[in-house]
């Protein structure tokens, strides 16, 4: 924490975390205009999903506490730094969280406490406290602060609708807006639910990865939680991003594209950051995440031929 105070203070400002908070509001709004078009869900369930959405609590950026010099001392209160001796300290540190965690056992629950680092360059949605976290090591290129609102909704804003979707896949789906386990929703409409999702198990399950074999496929099973917040995402942040443009018409061209609409930009913005080069021999690894080029490829495929007018064929839909 203590570097994530020194972080925040030299490259993430108050402005940016607003902006970003912003933009997790209209993704969430967007999600919560479409849970009420689902017509396949009750309204019992409808309501209790829309009470879930909107109690979900949003971590953007770095917890406050981290700013204030007395409540940083507290929390390393009983560390003992060992000049010269870095394994050592780290022990002695390591010590110092356990016996924290172990007290925190007696303690009533926070439900506002934060489950990463202000540094850390990732995403999170926590069943159990129903919140998402967006830390400040995200909140940047290339996932955040292109320039663009395009890129920066299909980029950040994606994996925001990423994130809030968990708390609807297949385990999320499972707690209530309190984080309690239990049923909270109704037979039929769970019935419904589980035909939606054995789709996208089939769907998935059919992709081949020719790299790693003529019989290696992507196990839709597995990878169910992955694969339902990456659609679910997607068409929060895009529909998010259509009703900003409703707000504000006159969106900025990027320099050297010109030629591309703003729609095609969010897409782009979508999946740059999800290209990435994985050596053959690590794909076996992928347990829930599938490899990341076939994740962008089959979310995006049909919901973004309109926009780019994709031929058919293996890199098209």
């Amino acid at each position: 924490m203590a570097l994530s105070y020194v972080y925040v203070r030299r490259h993430f400002d108050e402005e940016a975390r607003e902006k970003a908070l912003k933009m997790l509001m209209d993704v969430r709004m967007a999600f919560d205009n479409m849970v009420s078009e689902l017509e396949w869900m009750d309204a019992g369930t409808r309501a209790r999903a829309h009470r879930k959405l909107h109690a979900m609590r949003p971590f953007v950026g770095f917890p406050e506490w981290i700013t204030k010099p007395e409540k940083l001392d507290k929390f390393y209160s009983g560390a003992e730094v060992v000049e010269g001796k870095l394994f050592e300290t780290f022990l002695k540190l390591t010590d110092v969280g356990l016996k924290k965690s172990l007290n925190s056992l007696r303690e009533k629950p926070d439900k506002n406490r934060w489950i990463s680092t202000g540094t850390t360059v990732n995403a999170f949605y926590s069943a159990i406290l129903n919140s998402v976290t967006f830390p400040a090591g995200i909140l940047h290129p290339p996932f955040y602060g292109n320039g663009l609102e395009s890129i920066n909704y299909g980029a950040m804003g994606a994996i925001m609708g990423h994130e809030l979707t968990h708390g609807f896949d297949d385990q999320g789906r499972r707690y209530d807006e309190n984080g309690n386990l239990r049923q909270w929703w109704s037979v039929e409409t769970l019935q419904h639910y589980h035909a939606k999702v054995e789709c996208i198990i089939k769907q998935y399950s059919s992709y081949h990865l020719p790299e790693l074999g003529n019989n290696f496929t992507v196990n839709g099973i597995n990878t169910q939680g992955e694969n339902i917040a990456d659609n679910g995402g997607i068409r929060e942040a895009y529909r998010a991003y259509q009703r900003l443009r409703s707000r504000s018409p006159n969106q900025l061209a990027l320099p050297g594209l010109v030629d591309y609409t703003q729609e095609q930009l969010f897409f782009l913005g979508f999946a740059q950051v999800r290209y990435s080069l994985v050596p053959l021999q690590r794909i076996h690894m992928y347990v829930v995440y599938i490899v990341v080029r076939r994740r962008k490829a089959i979310s995006t495929a049909r919901f973004s031929a309109g926009s780019f007018y994709l031929l058919s064929g293996p890199r098209g839909n």
